[in-house]
């Protein structure tokens, strides 16, 4: 009967946790390549290397993710793993749409942890002393 008395404070505590490690996902932003295409209306747009995360929308509307392997004048090379293992894609410049680089919030992401450790321990602790407390319920 002890844990019942704790239920909604736990309940309350596991949403935000949740909540806490859902927010420091990470997202796409518009990037522009290298010398070769103009970049994207705001000037703080980053630019594409190797090794980046990206997702890439062709002028016949593919989508394409994965890891930018090589960049070429004419054409980006991106990897990824797909149905038949590791496979490698060159597109084309012309043939991109869009491209967009993957963003992860660093401050956010390291205190949304944070934050999300310190929920869980309370949360264990609150176990805890809920099941070594005698509540005098019967």
């Amino acid at each position: 009967m002890t844990i019942f008395r704790t239920a909604p404070v736990l309940r309350i505590l596991c949403c935000l946790q949740l909540l806490a490690f859902t927010t420091g996902c990470a997202s796409y932003r518009p990037a522009a390549l290298p010398s070769g295409t103009e970049a994207p209306a705001d000037d703080a747009a980053p630019v594409v290397q190797a090794g980046s995360d990206v997702r890439v929308v062709l002028v016949d509307g593919e989508e394409i993710r994965g890891e930018v392997v090589r960049l070429s004048p004419d054409e980006l090379v991106i990897g990824s793993n797909g149905n038949y293992g590791y496979e490698e894609r060159a597109v084309a410049r012309t043939a991109i749409a869009a491209l967009e680089v993957e963003h992860y919030p660093k401050a956010a992401s390291v205190a949304l942890s944070g934050v999300g450790l310190l929920l869980v321990g309370f949360v264990a602790l609150m176990v805890y002393v809920g099941t070594t407390i005698d509540w005098g319920g019967g």
